[in-house]
């Protein structure tokens, strides 16, 4: 059962430099009490180990202690000690000591329960407190390179790892308390950001691979992935840059990695540990040395297993090391936890408790009367303790904000009610305050509801005219404003390399037409600022158009209208002119509008305006929509270098038509976070393949002067992205598929994704 952490005294020691040579020492006890004396350096520095680790640590701990107002302090703290080490920045060289080892006449501090012991480290950043936001997202990623053995590094077992990892948390993840993800493919630095960036982020990186400190330069480094899966060096600077621009970063990041959290003698920040906190991540567990792959996987297995038992970071790190084998093992002393929080608790376990009892209940409840009739009874019955019909009435008064089962089990507050009350009737002993629960019902609503789907408008009233005349506009009614996303100025990779065609070549060239050397070669291309469609434009969106201009319907709508249930989903068999049509049309409904338009800015829907020269729809180029389909790094498909899956697109027919919008967010997503670029529907844009289906007339490198922008041809256009029946080859963000200007045939599924940004107005280059 799950249990809330016993009370512990904190019990911070601040080692300060007063000269050279010379520390001062400060014990804080928590609750009051304040103690100082001096460090007794000497025979610690420089550190020697004498090659009985438990001498070591006795050592340590008379040095800390010697003065006898510090030795007080111990003998005066309450027997559970939460032991808080903040060694001064500028006193490098005592963080090179193991203090992990430290040991009273009990035994390591390290190692007991009553002692958790963790390091502090100054940071810009506030205090974090523990996590309430259920399931919590952990992230796996296993770097093991196929070249580690040429390297003299032992190579890592990464399907045992997962499988040891998926048995951890198998019955948290059944509870949906915990969503468990390995990193696909090889853990690139661009995987591993791309992986972050998606969606809601994670909560929790546990990162296995090898690591390097080289102390003549005071570098960490990290043995990542390429994209063909050999060994590449990144350095910490480089992999906390990447950590640090999360829009959402980890609460966790442990780093089964070697060397993770040395030390500079120089330079305390040199390891990669002390980088990540520096950055914001507030909890960080590392190596401070090196650390045997057994060792590694068994401290990693207990320290999970205790986490989620109660959630407190340090007991579980404590617990672990001591399980680490029978004996005290050498490299026991090697990880270090980094903390940065306002109690040890990471994890709120005590609300996910009564989450699951409040969700199991809404399970059993097979409709939405049903569970109300069950609050009524509570709230009229005299049988029931006041405070519970007090609750039973607040949610009943709520009734308004949860009408859908599906709404409760999104609702914290009101499984954590429910849960109350279902312990309540089931004689479930629990300790909570109804009056706290109260009060967390009466909370703003933070959760992220989903967006309801664009309702088609009402049928066109009969008209003798088809179309409106030139000189009426009629208002279209609907949802028809396009959702955009800010593409920022910058260079990119567009195309392919010629080693990539030719590999590509040989997988897929047997069964298709297309030629990988159409892509080549691979430039970097710089682009201004524009918008893009964060989804394609949907049946909904554009019945609005074909409503107001009475310009034709798609031929698959019945007598002009949306398919039943269809309303979300991308419109298709569009003609290129179709979509040239619908910008146009929609470049006038935003200017007399005012010219806005509604952008996501950090997983925020907001309104901004635009200047009117600026303010202009139109097809994005064939190199806009491979930018806001790959990203910065290059990616191969829309989500990384991993092939598709059917939990991240709609292809090869697996659903056999397509799906509404965003159903594949946010794993799908591209890296600045459009949904639906691979599958479901091609992409008309405006750039000309030529008059010719057999060969490009433009090749690459792309340029937008060289005509291939002219609007005015009627030749064969570009489409991007593939459909929903489309095969991997075709979901490549650099895959050019070329649709005839005025053909889309009875199976095409060709729609548009809208761009707005003044028309070329700003040099494209090389």
């Amino acid at each position: 059962m799950l249990t809330t952490p016993d009370e512990f005294q904190d019990f911070h020691i601040e080692i300060i430099p007063k000269q050279a040579g010379e520390y001062t020492v400060h014990i804080h006890l928590g609750g009051g009490g304040d103690f100082y004396g001096s460090l007794a350096t000497e025979g610690l520095l420089p550190w020697v180990s004498s090659g009985n680790l438990t001498e070591d640590g006795q050592r340590l701990f008379k040095a800390l202690l010697a003065d006898s107002q510090l030795s007080d302090a111990w003998k005066k703290a309450l027997p559970k000690r939460r032991i808080r080490l903040h060694i001064a920045p500028d006193a490098a060289e005592l963080h090179t000591l193991p203090w992990e080892l430290l040991h009273d006449d009990e035994g390591w501090l390290a190692t007991n329960d009553a002692t958790p012991l963790s390091r502090f480290l100054p940071t810009r950043h506030p205090w974090e407190r523990p996590l309430t936001a259920y399931p919590i997202r952990v992230l796996l990623a296993i770097s093991n390179p196929v070249d580690l053995a040429d390297l003299g590094l032992t190579p890592i077992d990464a399907e045992w790892e997962r499988n040891a990892f998926a048995t951890i948390f198998k019955e948290f993840t059944r509870r949906k308390l915990v969503h468990l993800e390995p990193l696909p493919g090889p853990m690139t630095l661009a995987n591993l950001d791309s992986a972050l960036g998606a969606g809601d982020g994670y909560h929790i990186v546990h990162v296995i691979a090898h690591g390097m400190f080289n102390r003549k330069d005071n570098q960490t480094a990290l043995y990542l992935q390429t994209d063909d899966g050999y060994a590449h060096l990144v350095e910490a600077e480089k992999f906390t840059a990447m950590l640090r621009q999360q829009r959402l970063r980890p609460h966790l990041v442990f780093l089964s990695v070697c060397h993770s959290a040395a030390w500079g003698t120089a330079d305390v920040a040199a390891g990669l540990g002390p980088q990540l906190i520096a950055a914001g991540i507030p909890v960080v567990v590392a190596m401070q040395d090196a650390v045997d792959i057994v060792s590694a996987r068994n401290l990693t297995l207990h320290f999970y297993r205790h986490l989620l038992q109660h959630g407190a970071v340090d007991r579980a790190l404590n617990t672990a090391r001591r399980n680490l084998d029978a004996a005290w093992r050498s490299d026991a002393s090697a990880p270090v936890l980094l903390m940065h929080l306002e109690d040890a608790r990471i994890l709120d376990l005590e609300e996910a408790k009564f989450a699951l009892i409040g969700e199991k209940f809404v399970e059993r409840v097979r409709s939405i009367g049903a569970l109300f009739n069950y609050l009524q009874k509570w709230r009229d019955t005299t049988s029931y303790l006041p405070d519970m019909r007090q609750l039973a009435g607040t949610l009943l008064n709520k009734r308004a904000e949860s009408p859908t089962l599906e709404q409760l089990r999104r609702d914290i507050p009101w499984l954590l009610s429910l849960g109350v009350l279902v312990a309540y009737i089931e004689d479930v002993e629990i300790t909570i305050s109804v009056p706290g629960i109260l009060e967390l019902l009466r909370r703003p609503r933070t959760e992220r509801e989903l967006p309801a789907p664009p309702q088609p408008p009402a049928p066109k009233q009969a008209s003798s005219a088809s179309k409106p005349s030139s000189g009426r506009r009629m208002a279209p009614s609907g949802d028809w404003a396009p959702e955009l996303v800010h593409i920022p100025a910058g260079n990119f990779l567009m195309g392919t390399t010629e080693r990539q065609a030719a590999a590509l070549q040989k997988q897929f060239g047997e069964k298709t037409w297309y030629k990988f050397e159409w892509e080549t070669p691979q430039r970097t291309l710089y682009l201004p600022d524009y918008y893009i469609g964060k989804y394609p434009v949907t049946n909904a969106q554009y019945y609005a158009f074909v409503q107001d201009t009475g310009h034709r319907a798609p031929g698959y709508w019945d007598a002009g209208q949306i398919p039943r249930g269809k309303e979300n989903h991308p419109v298709k068999r569009l003609y290129w002119k179709d979509a040239v049509a619908y910008c146009e049309w929609l470049t006038e409904r935003i200017q007399d509008a005012g010219c806005k338009i509604k952008v996501w800015r950090a997983g925020v829907l907001v309104t901004e305006v635009l200047p009117r020269a600026s303010c202009i729809v139109r097809l994005p180029t064939e190199a806009e929509w491979e930018k806001a389909a790959r990203g910065p790094n290059g990616f191969e498909y829309p989500w990384g270098n991993t092939p598709p899956t059917e939990h991240l697109c709609n292809f090869d027919n697996k659903v056999k038509d397509t799906t509404p919008i965003g159903a594949y967010s946010p794993h799908g997503d591209s890296p600045y976070g459009c949904a639906d670029m691979a599958g479901n529907v091609w992409e008309w844009t405006s750039t000309r393949w030529g008059p010719k289906w057999e060969e490009p007339q433009f090749r690459y490198p792309y340029r937008a002067d060289d005509g291939r922008e002219d609007m005015r041809s009627d030749d064969y256009r570009i489409a991007r992205g593939g459909n929903y029946w489309n095969s991997q080859e075709y979901l490549r963000c650099a895959f050019r598929n070329l649709r005839y200007w005025n053909f889309y045939g009875n199976s095409v599924t060709a729609g548009l994704r809208v761009c707005v940004a003044a028309p070329f107005s700003h040099p494209f280059g090389l």
